[in-house]
């Protein structure tokens, strides 16, 4: 922050994580503006500009596009006094893909730490790994299965983990 208590473009692509580029786009589309210039022509930007900065930020990686991001900046910021039925909509479908994106996460975060725990060879003894053999992912080393006796199904995809007879 200079003497003035404004921020410079690096100094504002450092705080929210845009590039220059896409600063300057959110500018273009009047998204964001600077308070000032400098003499030099140089942009600057009250510190209001950052969480407006940051919600443009986040609904861009849940693909609002810029036409749409202004009517939702005016309503977050509540200088709306519209009645806007069919935004609301968006937001909730935005809504259901943000909590849709969660839970893929979530799984995947769970399919990560098995994989971790798989690979530690001394894994520790409070935390035991789920196995899921079968799945695309199985570390587990595969020996030879035993050949069953006729009428006899078995299970798995033939690792260590789950090979043999079939119970159930």
């Amino acid at each position: 922050m200079n003497v003035t208590g404004l921020l410079t473009i690096g100094e504002v692509i450092k705080r929210t994580g845009l590039t220059r580029k896409a600063l300057r786009l959110y500018e273009q589309a009047g998204l964001v503006v600077p308070a000032t210039r400098t003499t030099a022509g140089y942009r600057l930007y009250d510190a209001t500009a950052l969480p407006r900065l940051d919600l443009i930020r986040r609904a861009r990686a849940l693909d609002v596009s810029i036409s749409e991001l202004g009517e939702l900046l005016d309503i977050a910021e509540g200088c709306s006094e519209h009645d806007h039925p069919a935004l609301s909509e968006f937001v909730a479908d935005k809504l259901r893909d943000t909590d849709r994106r969660i839970l893929e996460l979530q799984a995947l975060r769970q399919l990560l730490s098995n994989i971790q725990v798989r690979a530690v060879r001394e894994a520790p003894m409070d935390v035991k790994p789920v196995h899921q053999c079968g799945s695309p992912l199985c570390t587990c080393p595969v020996e030879e299965p035993d050949v069953p006796a006729p009428g006899v199904a078995t299970t798995g995809c033939g690792c260590t983990g789950c090979a043999g007879p079939a119970t159930g």
